[in-house]
């Protein structure tokens, strides 16, 4: 089997059948296609969420582990505190062990020091001598040293050391290490094995704006007056989704008729609604709620024209590639993933976290400049098509087979293939 140990959490239904947010649940799918079912079915340890569970930030899904290949195994309950959950560590740990001994492959990253599941993954899959692939999607560290913004110095300074030093220790043991990233894989390939820099997405390669949709896009935007936007992710205090609210009334004060749908859901959609009021907005913005993710979301994404993402810290947003795919320029503060993103693919236009003003300024310039904005509209459409799903999990797929091989060169344990 493949183990998969992550501190995602999901809901029991029955014995055979859990519930999971429908983005992860598509990424799983594509996991195990991509695998061919190379190693067997695949087990996902998380933690467990209560029953009737509100899913507040995204749709859930049911996953069916006869129909799936996917069965889900509680390791302990999810949102435990930091006491609570070390009560009952050392079961969780054996269970984690068990489970390896049974694995082929052992797929675990880094999760919150102080509830340490995915970690408790791979160690289980080093004391096991079972190969293990580390993954991880974001520079955690970075962004809480960003977040902190100078308060709690010492305490972020000691808890960040000791992060990286984790993440070191994990991606010189790994027998393939994912970073997702330009700037977290120059961070950490140095200490590592065997390294690959990744981006994950999720939507599949038809999927993408077809080129006739694309070209009625580019006619329509050529004398288009209204600005369609729209932000598509978590409403979090983290994601600074505030900004984009006051990025659509700065636009709208200067005369741009601009418009802002935000999809998604979360603990801040009720201020963020207010804000909305209080800016004047409330004819100009719609808040959607959460949409299931799939083929659908993106094909509704392709009536917009530009997207926005405002996270206050180092953020890896996978759906900045949903809207990519859909055919949509990226205006975002300059954290260093988007800020790569945005260069390398020339598709956006970026400004200095926090500088609403000075994004505006950015995507006033670019919408004026309609030659300009047409031809991110295909680059982005252009990037969405390279990195569809398809070629990133054939790629991780292939990683995988090379690190077994140079496993079993090296006269380790080595799972029959």
């Amino acid at each position: 089997m493949y183990l998969l140990v992550i501190q995602v959490p999901f809901e029991r239904v029955s014995k055979d059948v859990a519930l999971v947010a429908s983005d992860w649940a598509c990424a799983l799918r594509l996991l195990r296609d991509s695998m061919q079912r190379r190693h067997g079915h695949i087990v996902v340890a998380a933690p467990e969420l209560p029953t009737k569970y509100t899913w507040r930030e995204q749709e859930s899904v049911p996953i069916a582990a006869d129909q799936d290949g996917i069965r889900f195994v509680g390791l302990c309950q999810a949102h435990l505190r930091a006491m609570h959950f070390w009560r009952q560590a050392r079961r969780v740990y054996r269970q984690c062990l068990e489970l390896a001994t049974q694995a082929e492959v052992v797929h675990a990253g880094m999760s919150d020091l102080f509830r340490p599941i995915s970690q408790f993954g791979w160690l289980a899959a080093l004391q096991t001598n079972t190969p293990f692939v580390f993954v991880e999607d974001t520079d955690s560290a970075m962004q809480i040293r960003q977040l902190a913004a100078g308060r709690k110095q010492v305490r972020t300074a000691l808890y960040c050391h000791l992060y990286d030093k984790v993440m070191k220790y994990a991606v010189t043991h790994a027998d393939l290490s994912l970073l997702k990233g330009k700037q977290l894989y120059e961070r950490f390939q140095p200490y590592a094995k065997n390294a690959k820099l990744f981006h994950n997405t999720s939507y599949e390669a038809h999927w993408v704006i077809p080129e006739t949709q694309l070209r009625e896009k580019i006619d329509r935007l050529a004398t288009a007056k209204k600005i369609r936007c729209v932000y598509l992710g978590r409403l979090v205090a983290r994601k600074g989704v505030e900004d984009t609210l006051r990025f659509i009334a700065e636009l709208r004060q200067l005369g741009c008729d601009a418009y802002l749908d935000i999809i998604g859901g979360g603990d801040e959609k009720e201020s963020l609604v207010s804000l909305s009021v209080a800016l004047g907005l409330s004819e100009y913005v719609t808040f959607r709620g959460v949409q299931p993710y799939g083929e659908t979301l993106l094909a509704d994404l392709r009536q917009y024209d530009l997207q926005l993402q405002t996270p206050r810290a180092e953020d890896t947003p996978r759906s900045v590639f949903d809207g990519l795919a859909s055919g949509l320029p990226l205006a975002a503060y300059d954290v260093d993933y988007l800020a790569n993103l945005i260069h390398t693919e020339n598709c956006g236009v970026t400004a200095p976290t926090g500088h609403v003003k000075a994004l505006v300024r950015a995507a006033m310039a670019l919408w004026s400049d309609r030659p300009r904005f047409v031809s991110m509209v295909k680059n982005s459409a252009a990037a969405g098509g390279k990195h569809a799903a398809n070629y990133w999990y054939k790629k991780r797929a292939a990683w995988l087979v090379e690190a077994l091989q140079q496993r079993q060169i090296s006269g380790k344990k080595i799972p029959d293939c």
